[in-house]
């Protein structure tokens, strides 16, 4: 026999006689019970129903619920599992069940049952479970019985994490100069350390990548989506980032410049230019510079330009991400613009509204890895912070591996590459990843983003490592990195909920506009005959003065078809307080409705 563990209150010889009972004639006696097992965490269902033994069952429930069956679904083996072995069923964790109790129940002793603040009595949750159903039916939202009434607000999951790894700003002087820098200057914190990160890789030269741990040497260039509304603070985090470091490449002082990002061939023009060699004939690129910051001031314009026919923004930032070849073969020398695999610096930043983050949220930019490209935060921290005074901006002699060569050399393209050093349990924890694909011919892992993830961490680390001044990526790195990329990924499922909401409220207003093609159509075109009507009926009392006009005569040259509209209307005019109404005895024992305008 399966025994269940005592609940707190309940005698050792049956359910306690003195809880209330469930009067069957005013409660329904499965409602209380899947609502009891709702609420309770962590007991058995035999506790929920005032029973701490099967010994009690048959007695307390009456033979006609032991023959009963009770259905749940196990959420760990996913199988629906059918039972008349009642002791069993009732032995089962709540907490690891969804419970469903068969119509056949009659009659049962409901105790009250433990919830984290105290005793609560069942007959005042199924009453409260009850209105808050009504209301939400009332409000035409859908509702589940069984949802989680505790669910976070859609900020709660970010904000935590925020909180969770807040202390990165604390793990080192420039880490904590740039929390400080971005507080005194109103700026996110989180959106100007990207920048900065950004702007470090920038100084570092082309030449140098990380280390072909698996496959071969990956770039350095990083991609900054910066999540925000309209007004929110991006550009503010923006300037702080430029501001907060005062870098130096081989002694110089060094600033970018932000280029708007506008067709995917501009990208490789803003490094080069191609001409006709005179000697050979042949198209021949001229470097004029080797490191360029783009920026996308909101990613609307991004949306724009990728959607235009024939465009190849995208396709050339996915390469770009990786210090791949880009540029294209075109008909026209001067136009053929090829820029050589890490021939290039490149940092994008663009700036991303929570519900309109689609294009680079999208089930196709997420399956071209375009999602996975960026580093997502968050415009603000989610918090008040107190003021406090501008700390002096970083000096940073951006770390340059060694590489003197002038970088606009025009033989730079058959020097070899530099790799960043790192550290051997970090390659370790890459490769094992990567080993993992070998259980399934196709490479499937039950984590297929993992690859991206730890992709993301090393560019992530790697540009740490040049900010603190270093040229090799040490274990430290490797955890502050884990820090970002956590709450890159919660920015990431923050934004693609609010775009997927808007997604739906867009659909929603196209149908309005479309018409035929929704349900809202019909109710915006029922609210205009409801306002032409009111209008309508307005102009009547109006000229009418203070003359009370019978609903008779008001509503006699209405059409049938308009008919519906008659009530809508006069319950408009009403609420704007444009018309008085009242109840008017015309005769004896009969009345009608009057209307007038108001005085």
């Amino acid at each position: 026999m399966t025994q269940t563990a005592n609940r707190p209150g309940a005698s050792d010889s049956g359910p306690a006689t003195d809880q209330p009972t469930i009067d069957t004639d005013n409660q329904n006696t499965a409602e209380v019970a899947s609502t009891a097992a709702e609420f309770v965490s962590g007991h058995h269902l035999a506790e929920v129903l005032g029973v701490k033994a099967s010994a009690d069952i048959v007695e307390t429930l009456g033979p006609e619920i032991a023959r009963s069956i009770i259905r749940w679904h196990h959420r760990e083996v996913d199988e629906v599992h059918e039972s008349e072995n009642l002791e069993d069923l009732l032995a089962v964790p709540v907490e690891s069940v969804q419970v469903v109790v068969a119509p056949v129940i009659t009659r049962a002793d409901v105790a009250a049952w433990a919830s984290d603040t105290g005793e609560r009595d069942p007959h005042a949750i199924v009453a409260e479970r009850r209105a808050e159903t009504e209301a939400r039916r009332r409000l035409n939202t859908d509702y589940s019985p069984m949802a989680d009434r505790t669910a976070p607000k859609p900020t709660t999951g970010l904000r935590g994490v925020l909180d969770g790894h807040a202390d990165l700003f604390d793990s080192s002087p420039e880490l904590a100069a740039i929390h400080q820098f971005a507080r005194a200057r109103g700026a996110g914190a989180w959106a100007t350390l990207g920048g900065a990160l950004v702007r470090a890789v920038l100084g570092v030269p082309h030449r140098v990548t990380l280390p072909p741990i698996i496959g071969g040497p990956v770039s350095l260039n990083l991609l900054l989506a910066v999540a925000g509304v309209s007004g929110g603070g991006k550009d503010l985090s923006d300037a702080a980032a430029s501001a907060v470091i005062d870098a130096r490449v081989s002694g110089a002082p060094t600033y970018w410049d932000p280029f708007p990002v506008g067709t995917g061939e501009g990208l490789n023009r803003t490094f080069a230019a191609a001409h006709k060699d005179t000697e050979t004939g042949r198209a021949k690129t001229e470097f004029h510079c080797r490191s360029a910051l783009f920026t996308v001031r909101d990613i609307g314009a991004f949306d724009a330009l990728a959607d235009r026919r024939g465009q190849t923004l995208v396709t050339e930032l996915l390469k770009a991400a990786m210090g791949q070849e880009i540029g294209f073969t075109n008909a026209t020398i001067e136009h053929r613009v090829i820029l050589p695999a890490h021939s290039y610096r490149l940092g994008l930043t663009a700036g991303v509204q929570p519900g309109n983050g689609s294009s680079l949220l999208g089930e196709k930019a997420v399956r071209d890895g375009l999602t996975q490209r960026f580093l997502w935060f968050p415009v603000r921290e989610g918090r008040r912070r107190p003021p406090v005074d501008e700390p002096q901006p970083i000096s940073l002699d951006i770390p340059q591996f060694g590489v003197t060569v002038d970088p606009l050399d025009p033989d730079d393209v058959d020097r070899p590459l530099v790799h960043m050093d790192v550290a051997e349990q970090i390659r370790r924890e890459i490769i094992a990843v990567n080993d993992a694909k070998d259980e399934d011919v196709f490479g499937r892992t039950s984590d297929p983003l993992a690859g991206h993830r730890l992709l993301a961490r090393l560019k992530a680390a790697a540009a740490l490592a040049v900010l603190h001044g270093r040229t090799s990526v040490d274990l430290e790195d490797w955890q502050r990195a884990g820090s970002i990329v956590s709450v890159s990924e919660a920015v990431v499922a923050e934004v693609a909920a609010a775009s997927g909401d808007a997604a739906a409220a867009d659909a929603a207003a196209q149908g309005r506009l479309d018409g035929h093609r929704s349900a809202a159509a019909d109710a915006t075109r029922t609210s205009v005959a409801d306002h032409e009507l009111a209008e309508k009926f307005l102009s009547i009392l109006a000229d009418r003065g203070d003359e009370w006009t019978p609903h008779r005569s008001l509503v006699s040259g209405v059409t049938s078809s308009r008919r519906r509209s008659i009530e809508p209307a006069l319950c408009l005019l009403a609420e704007r307080g444009q018309i008085e109404r009242r109840r008017y005895e015309y005769q004896k024992g009969r009345t009608r409705d009057e209307f007038r305008a108001t005085r």
